[in-house]
């Protein structure tokens, strides 16, 4: 009797402990995908139904009976790209393997080039955007639909939903968490009762899955914008904003979003002023900022990538399950990230938790050339000193959890 006691006990703590990490780490090896799954239809640009398909990324083997899902989109500035684009894609296959459910959508495209060519670009993409929210939408409600009336065959936890996008695809997730009002949208500049009747005049669209809500607990906002940072209000979803500063597509701060020289652009605020309205009415909000990096840099650099997914890995968790990451210290020491590597002025480390310990730079030859100290932060910045000349160096991390080495490349 003692010997099944005691095995109940060790089962029950290495259950604990694998529950621990769930959300927070790869804890499955692979993911399933089910590919091309209709989630609606609508009328597109050429005035034809289209059938809106999306696909779902599961933990491979997980038993979970509830899960919480992360939707994303993709950016191509509304008039390209595709549910199978890498540069969300990687994102729905790492957070599957951390135990969600992820999805990647489709959504209807394309601007009227005749239209643009009589002066009226800005109108086409703004029309463009709201069909790219209404079917965004649809995409939510979607889930929402499978779980009360067939039984929810994916697992979902209706309650714990994020909607990330990069690009046009966080406009999206943006506008659908906070365009909620047909008044909100006329306080526009570039909006007319017309246009809005020209996408169905309806904010929620007509894409399908009718009758059940499309809100969700928050945002994942990868170079994206809002038409007018004020549609954020006190008890909206919170937001996880990561965005370059000198991103020549989608502002910053504030400015016009797409291509100016093509007539094909509208005024928006980005990232930064998203982050300072949200902490103006209370609504949590996390920026990271890019320095001097251009439009989506996680596209096309796996550095930038694995950064990214380290950086959202705790939020997305203290979003959905409202509390702060919790891990233990393995957890920590295995997933500190540097970027960027080879660096030219500044590192930033990055955690999985909030982390207190001091670094210490040094050369192949053990010789320290610069220190310091850091509480409490998620995310270390270092500025290189003159001593630091080209060549190779070990970061040296001594934290509460353990020590950490990391090679440095400086240019």
């Amino acid at each position: 009797m003692k010997k099944i006691f005691l095995f109940l006990a060790f089962s029950l703590l290495i259950g604990r402990s694998s529950f621990s990490q769930r959300y927070l780490q790869p804890v499955f090896s692979n993911f399933t995908l089910k590919d091309g799954i209709e989630y609606g239809r609508a009328i597109n640009l050429r005035n034809q139904e289209e059938v809106l398909k999306l696909d779902i990324f599961e933990p491979q083997g997980d038993t979970a009976r509830l899960r919480p899902l992360i939707i994303w989109a993709h950016g191509g500035s509304f008039v390209a790209g595709d549910r199978k684009q890498m540069e969300v894609v990687q994102f729905a296959r790492a957070f599957a393997k951390m135990g969600y459910v992820t999805a990647s959508i489709d959504y209807r495209k394309g601007i009227d080039q005749a239209a643009v060519l009589m002066g009226k670009g800005p109108e086409e993409l703004l029309k463009a955007a709201l069909r790219g929210m209404q079917d965004g939408r649809a995409a939510v409600r979607f889930f929402k639909r499978t779980v009360a009336e067939q039984g929810n065959p994916y697992r979902i936890d209706t309650t714990r939903i994020m909607f990330g996008g990069s690009s046009a695809g966080a406009f999206i997730a943006l506008h659908s968490a906070y365009l909620n009002r047909e008044e909100e949208i006329r306080q526009h500049s570039r909006f007319s009762s017309e246009l809005y009747n020209q996408v169905g005049g309806t904010l929620e669209g007509n894409s399908g899955n009718a009758g059940y809500s499309s809100r969700f607990k928050g945002v994942i906002n990868l170079c994206g914008a809002l038409g007018l940072a004020k549609w954020i209000e006190a008890g909206e979803p919170p937001v996880i904003s990561m965005h370059a500063d000198g991103d020549q597509i989608v502002p910053y701060k504030a400015g016009a979003a797409g291509q100016p020289a093509l007539g094909v652009a509208v005024p928006v605020e980005g990232s930064f002023l998203i982050h300072e309205q949200a902490q103006r009415v209370g609504v949590k909000s996390f920026l990271h900022t890019w320095q001097s990096r251009d439009h989506a840099p996680y596209a096309l650099d796996t550095n930038v990538a694995n950064f990214t997914i380290t950086y959202l890995t705790p939020r997305i968790y203290e979003i959905l399950f409202d509390q702060p990451a919790s891990v233990d210290a393995h957890k920590v020491l295995s997933s500190v990230s540097i970027y960027p590597n080879p660096v030219h002025n500044e590192i930033k480390v990055s955690f999985p938790a909030l982390v207190t310990g001091k670094w210490q730079i040094s050369n192949i030859n053990g010789a320290v050339l610069q220190k310091g100290e850091f509480k409490d932060l998620q995310e270390l910045q270092i500025q290189r000193n003159f001593a630091l000349i080209p060549g190779l160096y070990i970061l040296q991390l001594h934290t509460e959890e353990g020590i950490v080495e990391k090679k440095l490349i400086f240019e």
